[in-house]
């Protein structure tokens, strides 16, 4: 198996919205290293957009915005599709007094914003 793919396979089985960070730091080795190697590097990007679309802004933590984050790094995703739901997750955040993470959600969205122009 491919290292990326490995890499990916843990970050599904590592998959948790409350413990985010093991999930997260696979996924981004993973993009690194596809983009290192120029290899199945879209296939790192589909699964950081179904992990994305899995979460649909109501994970508890920080995945959704760690992702978000790593595809505006390398300039990818849908900059509409994605500030609406960095939206979301902030509105959420606000709702349950978490203000960093809202602050956060907020400038990714802002992020996504100018990159729609």
């Amino acid at each position: 198996m491919p290292q990326c793919a490995a890499y990916l396979q843990s970050a599904t089985e590592l998959e948790d919205p409350e413990k985010w960070s093991w999930c997260f730091k696979r996924i981004e080795r993973a993009i690194w290293l596809a983009r290192k190697i120029n290899h199945k590097f879209e296939d790192v990007v589909s699964h950081i957009e179904t992990v994305l679309d899995r979460c649909n802004g109501e994970d508890p933590m920080w995945l959704s915005a760690k992702l978000m984050e790593l595809l505006q790094e390398y300039k990818l995703g849908n900059p509409t599709k994605y500030a609406a739901l960095a939206e979301k997750a902030a509105t959420l955040a606000e709702s349950n007094n978490d203000w960093r993470r809202a602050r956060n959600y907020w400038e990714i969205s802002v992020q996504w914003n100018f990159c729609d122009r």
